[in-house]
């Protein structure tokens, strides 16, 4: 299935609660003050691809940073990443992964997949790298969680996948339906996206 996603057509309200940066960011930089920006205005996303029933990703890029918003139908942990070129599976793949604890805080990991077969990612500080979410946001209620998170383009993390401005790249999404990180089952897909265009190929 190919669709063109809407371009400034989804203005969203980001949440102001639960607003957090990794400590280990200086949180006077640049990236989080935009994000701070963000959070406090109605921003209208560049790009809104429904990536399944119940999977929304919204997009825009600043700069040298993107930042995504998901809006899932779910009230468990929720997943995103690049899937490296020609493969669309979690072999190789660098994801960002969002948990909201029993307090509805959430905390947005960096994972990676270190190794050439499916399964479960580690975190890149475990394996040496870096996290390198730059800031995340998020709220959960009983049917929806949306999780919104800033990342540069490009890091100097090894685990990290650089992500295209413009041209097609592979991506995938998961979900669970609790705040336990564990197999997702089938609540995942594949997709193509052009961040540039909005141009969205579900596989």
């Amino acid at each position: 299935v190919s669709t063109q996603s809407t371009g400034n057509a989804q203005s969203i309200s980001i949440p102001k609660t639960h607003n957090q940066t990794h400590q280990s960011h200086n949180p006077m930089s640049i990236n989080v003050i935009i994000f701070a920006c963000l959070v406090c205005l109605c921003m209208a996303w560049d790009h809104t691809s429904k990536l399944s029933s119940a999977y929304v990703l919204s997009w825009s890029i600043i700069n040298d940073v993107i930042y995504f918003q998901a809006n899932v139908a779910t009230t468990g942990w929720v997943g995103f990443g690049i899937s490296p070129e020609g493969q669309h599976s979690m072999a190789m793949a660098d994801m960002w992964v969002g948990v909201w604890d029993s307090n509805g805080i959430l905390t947005v990991n960096d994972y990676y997949r270190d190794s050439s077969s499916n399964g479960a990612p580690d975190l890149d500080v475990t394996l040496g790298g870096t996290d390198d979410v730059l800031s995340f946001n998020g709220t959960q209620s009983p049917s929806l969680s949306s999780m919104t998170w800033g990342r540069n383009l490009v890091t100097s993390d090894t685990y990290d996948k650089s992500i295209l401005a413009s041209g097609v790249q592979n991506w995938i999404f998961a979900f669970g339906t609790s705040n336990t990180f564990s197999f997702h089952g089938d609540r995942c897909g594949k997709v193509a996206i052009d961040l540039s265009t909005g141009y969205t190929k579900v596989f």
